[in-house]
């Protein structure tokens, strides 16, 4: 809003405060006790005052007039501006509302966040007689508050310095909204900008607002008044002088007159920099920045020494000026030489500015594309994931590591694939049946649809039998126990015992006649399709489930024929049973009731939230487990009758489920393509089995746990038993080994072995193939250990303020003495030198041969807990326990530069280039910065939780991060995330890509040591 200087003169009726002279100061007001008096406008008056509860100062701002309605209107305007925006650099309010005062009513109030010692931008420079570069960086926070204002639809319109206060920890507060105009709400636009009406403050105000033309105002009105401020904050001087002038002379001068430009001795350069002043003040707004995010993109790019835009942009407006002013000699000029050139080039320039957007573009989607595809694979969606695939293949990248590690993940794991003939896969879990005492005597009977009966080797996927049958499908199999027995059930009612040896019928079963349908058949009578069959659940007996028309489930006696039991008359959509002579037990699933029943000398039921799709009961009948509509897996303790877990199962509905002989595993088979491998005690996801390209239908589990399975692709996969497969939450890890307390990683430079510190803790060595454990180290404590580039040591920060050096004995070759505790050990690429920090900021470098200390430097007292060195062996990075990173001399020691950055950094890394260092800090951001720079230019999207490792690819084009969150994300060069993927269960403590790219390894506080692969 304006000043009391510069602010409109009204006439003040009775019912307002009075001049600062004559009125009493009021003790409380709404609550808040006052305690002085900040400063008074022409809308409201400041005070400092103290709330209660909470107790805190805030900063009460009260209502001058009652009377004035655009005075009230503009202070509710301002309570209900800063009520929306919630940013560090715009004044927080915590309270409004209207408090009675005497002999004046109802009159507004807001209570805002005080700003301690606060004074404006530019007394606050020249008080602290900052820097230019910290000038710069103090105005960038203005631009961040302003522009989350406009992110939505608040424009200040009144924006000056003694509106951008800056409270003494140099924090910068954006006051007085109280010109504000939101956007999006035309009635306080239009109570706010009357045509006409001249609402700002002079010096500050953009032609536009001069002009008081409402539907001109908007952004960058906002972004013509933070250019004055920035030049006035710079020089001291406002880019034009109005001093003494008229309003009237003031807008001619404005409007006529180019405004100055700037002239600061020292600026580096200081022509960029004027060339972006004079941007943002630029006479036509479409000339000026289009945002306040463009305007602080090119102050950064400024300050990181880049090309900024403002310069290209200045080089096409003057060849514009210079054709406008000198028209006649340009046409009178132009030749078709002349013509040709400007349009080959203006040609190109487009060509170049298309290809340089599409080039982007292409990244933005293939990054999409990937970034879905995981999640689609992290989420379970098997579906999905081979549309997205399909979509980034367009994209060829060529081999990226994400490409790889996809292929990886999607790989078909069996370790026997082979095709089967005219298989029946259309009824759940009924098309598979498998008898062997292991995997390599395993055979498969297969029903047909052509009425064949077909027995295939399951090693070889050689056919060994096949018996034909009658002009009936066959539906479903079963053998006995002993092998020489095949039961088959068929879509015309009929259930038939077969020798598996010569296919010859050694008995036949008529499954329930249809009532009322007697006479459709001149054969008989019309009998219900066998759904299921199955030998016992007694010795003796067999059992078996019709469907469609008429439902039941029956046990029959094999010699007398008679049925032994039989289930209501009620849909029934699977059963399952113990195998003959374990278990007197039958499981049925009626899915239309929602329930399950076991069947033995009682009936149990077990009531379902959900219709059930399929079932399976363990060998030795204490547990059922089924498969429910809403896609869950739930398992139960059949003799206490309760839920012992329920977990999200498949994208799909599950048809298929199997216990595997030693009730330890539960099998489930879905319809988007994939098996899922439980354990069966606690439901823990083990594995996903990926490879069929149908709706699996049934899962077998031969005695020595290998898992098959047939699809709707009719093909018969076989997969290696659970202990043979890699557990864990994904299918890439080689590597899931259980380390106490892990503090690093690091492969060896043949990549087949991996080094883990803990604190407290053993060193370890691991295969990196098997995660065996070749070799341990008696150290208790180690925050880091690595191995010796070009050999077989390696080195660990140890806890008896020394680095020990480890060669083939168990006792040290070295022990380098450090000041304290060392943090950090990095060796250069040649494995000549070793470097190590301690926790008092000493940094020491020694001959890795002889032990030799070459030089021991300290440039702080604050602990260094990272330590890098660049691909060049030519600086060393370190951090401290505050905002910095020190870069120091690898020769010497000497500090060469110190970089600043927003928040805390706990990991860093060089990019292979050699030219820019990336690091890892607090707030979760990844930031960059040239070697040459003095801070940070660049980040990544920030994220919750602590960054806290980070790791290049050889060639720079992928950057792996590791958060407090468990979280592992992996980062193009561009900066677009492509995946996102929970790693561990803790905080990753440590990430390392091994030589050949195809291995990445990962330590974290829940103790793990994870590999993932690539191939």
């Amino acid at each position: 809003m304006p000043d009391e200087a510069t602010a409109p003169k009204h006439q003040h009726s009775s019912q307002s405060f009075t001049n600062r002279a004559t009125r009493p100061t009021p003790t409380v007001v709404a609550g808040y006790r006052i305690v002085r008096e900040l400063g008074s406008g022409g809308m409201g008056i400041v005070y400092e005052a103290e709330q209660r509860q909470p107790k805190r100062h805030v900063a009460l701002k009260i209502a001058r007039s009652i009377l004035h309605r655009d005075a009230v209107s503009r202070f509710e305007n301002e309570s209900r501006t800063l009520g929306r925006l919630q940013h560090p650099s715009i004044a927080e309010i915590f309270e409004a509302g209207t408090t009675d005062v005497h002999g004046l009513g109802a009159v507004p109030f807001f209570a805002m966040a005080l700003v301690p010692d606060a004074k404006s931008i530019t007394e606050y420079c020249e008080h602290h007689a900052l820097a230019l570069r910290q000038r710069v960086l103090l105005f960038v926070q203005a631009l961040a508050g302003v522009q989350h204002g406009h992110d939505r639809g608040v424009i200040h319109r009144d924006l000056k310095p003694s509106n951008l206060l800056v409270d003494r920890d140099g924090q910068l507060k954006i006051i007085d909204f109280g010109l504000a105009r939101t956007i999006a709400d035309e009635d306080i636009a239009s109570l706010h900008t009357r045509s006409g009406e001249l609402l700002g403050t002079p010096q500050y105000m953009s032609p536009e607002q001069w002009r008081a033309s409402r539907d001109e105002i908007g952004p960058g009105s906002d972004v013509y008044a933070l250019g004055v401020v920035l030049f006035e904050t710079i020089s001291g001087t406002l880019p034009h002088d109005v001093s003494g002038m008229t309003m009237l002379e003031m807008a001619k001068a404005i409007e006529t007159r180019s405004p100055r430009h700037l002239d600061v001795p020292g600026a580096r350069p200081y022509d960029d920099l004027d060339l972006i002043v004079q941007k943002a003040i630029a006479f036509d707004a479409k000339d000026r920045y289009a945002t306040v995010t463009e305007f602080a993109s090119d102050l950064r790019r400024y300050l990181a020494c880049e090309p900024i835009t403002a310069r290209r942009a200045s080089a096409m407006y003057q060849l514009r000026q210079f054709a406008r002013r000198n028209r006649a000699l340009v046409i009178g000029a132009s030749s078709i030489f002349f013509v040709s050139i400007c349009a080959a080039i203006v040609s190109l320039w487009f060509a170049i500015e298309a290809n340089q957007r599409s080039v982007e573009l292409d990244r933005k989607l293939y990054a999409s594309h990937v970034l879905r595809t995981f999640d689609a694979y992290e989420q379970h969606a098997y579906r999905q994931v081979p549309q997205f695939v399909t979509a980034f293949e367009r994209n060829d990248r060529g081999s990226t590591w994400e490409r790889r590690r996809l292929d990886f993940l999607l790989r078909d794991r069996s370790s026997n694939t082979f095709p089967v003939i005219a298989p029946f896969t259309f009824w759940n879990g009924s098309a598979l049946a498998v008898h062997g005492d292991s995997i390599e005597s395993a055979r498969a009977a297969i029903p047909g649809t052509d009425g064949h009966l077909r027995i295939y080797e399951l090693t070889t996927g050689n056919l060994e039998r096949d018996f034909p049958g009658t002009e009936s499908q066959l539906v479903c199999v079963a053998w006995n126990r002993t092998g020489d027995r095949v039961l088959t059930g068929d879509n015309l009612g009929c259930i038939t015992i077969r020798n598996a040896d010569t296919g010859a019928v050694v008995s036949e079963f008529l499954g329930p006649a249809v009532p009322d349908k007697q006479a459709i058949h001149a054969s008989g009578p019309v009998r219900s399709h066998i759904l299921k069959v199955g030998f016992g659940p007694a010795d003796g007996q067999i059992w078996y489930a019709a469907g469609h028309p008429a439902f039941d489930a029956r046990i029959v006696n094999v010699e007398r024929g008679d049925v032994v039991w039989q289930s209501p008359s009620i849909p029934t959509s699977a059963l399952s049973a113990c195998p003959a002579g374990v278990q007197d037990r039958i499981l049925v699933l009626e899915y239309l009731h929602e329930q399950m029943q076991v069947r033995g000398g009682r009936s149990r039921s077990f009531k379902g939230s959900y219709i059930l799709m399929a079932c399976a009961i363990s060998d030795d009948g204490t547990r059922i487990a089924f498969a429910r509509e809403d896609r869950s897996i739930e398992c139960w303790d059949a003799d206490a009758q309760k839920v012992l877990w329920t977990q999200p199962g498949h994208e799909d509905i599950a048809r298929a489920l199997t216990f595997s002989p030693d009730g330890k595993y539960l099998a489930s088979g879905s319809d988007d393509t994939s098996i899922a491998l439980w354990n069966a005690a606690d439901g823990t996801r083990l594995q996903t089995l990926l490879g069929h390209a149908g709706s699996i239908r049934a899962l077998r589990f031969t005695p020595d746990l290998h898992l098959v399975s047939i699809a709707e692709d009719e093909v018969i996969k076989v997969w290696n038993a659970p202990d043979d497969l890699a557990t864990g939450d994904h299918n890439d890890l080689v590597v899931d080994l259980d380390i106490k307390n892990p503090s690093s990683v690091d492969f060896s430079d043949d990549g087949t072995r991996l080094i883990v510190s803990a604190m407290p803790g053993r060193v370890t060595i691991v295969d990196a193939d098997d995660g065996n454990v070749t070799r341990q180290v008696a150290r208790e404590y180690s925050r880091q250990a690595v191995f010796r580039p070009r050999g077989s040591e390696f080195a660990v920060a140890s806890d008896r303020r020394c680095v020990l050096v480890y060669s083939d004995s168990e006792t040290p070759r070295l022990e380098l003495p450090t000041t304290k505790y060392a943090s950090a050990l990095a060796y250069d690429s040649s494995g000549a030198r070793l470097f190590a920090a301690d926790l008092i900021g000493h940094v020491h470098c020694w001959d890795a041969d002889s032990g030799t200390e070459l030089w021991a430097q300290q440039h702080t007292i604050r602990a260094l807990p990272r330590l890098t060195i660049s691909p060049d062996d030519r600086w060393i990075a370190v951090s401290r326990s505050d905002p910095v990173l020190q870069l120091l001399d690898a020769r010497d020691g000497s500090l060469v530069r110190e970089l600043q950055f927003d928040s805390v950094v706990d990991a860093i890394a060089f990019h292979p280039d050699g030219k820019r260092i990336f690091v890892g800090t607090r707030d979760g951001v990844v930031r960059a910065c040239g070697i040459g720079g003095s801070g940070q230019d660049r980040e990544l999207r920030g994220y919750s939780g602590s960054v806290k490792s980070l790791v290049f690819t050889k060639d720079g084009s992928r950057l792996f991060a590791g958060y407090s969150t468990g979280t592992v994300r992996l980062w193009s060069e561009a900066g677009e995330e492509l995946f996102a993927v929970p790693a561990t269960t803790g905080s990753v403590r440590g990430l390392a890509l091994s030589p050949d790219e195809r291995s990445l390894a990962i330590v974290g506080v829940g103790g793990h040591l994870r590999v993932w692969r690539t191939d």
